[in-house]
């Protein structure tokens, strides 16, 4: 990976920081919109992996969201365990999005 050299380039970089909050449990999935709401969220980005998309709790996470009027955009991609090549490429349809949290 090559860093920038200059303060200027750093701040054209895409950056992000890994704050994690997991839950898991029976039926979690049909939470998730109830969830995003109490944690203020009103916007976000779902990153899916095509092996998942048409899984029934994938449908119900979704409809979740949804029901919650949590307004949200799907991302499909064929990586499992993605790289830095494939992150660099893959976070284009992200940026000026306004998303304030990725699922």
């Amino acid at each position: 990976m090559n860093f920038p050299k200059t303060m200027s380039s750093w701040r054209k970089m895409f950056n992000f920081k890994l704050k994690t909050h997991l839950v898991f449990g029976a039926a979690t999935s049909e939470q998730l919109g109830k969830i995003l709401t109490e944690l203020g969220y009103r916007k976000v980005g779902i990153i899916l992996d095509r092996g998942i998309v048409a899984h029934p709790q994938t449908r119900k996470a979704l409809e979740s969201i949804k029901a919650a009027q949590v307004a949200y955009q799907t991302f499909e991609n064929d990586a499992i365990e993605p790289d830095y090549d494939f992150l660099e490429a893959f976070k284009k349809p992200f940026l000026n999005q306004g998303f304030e949290c990725l699922v």
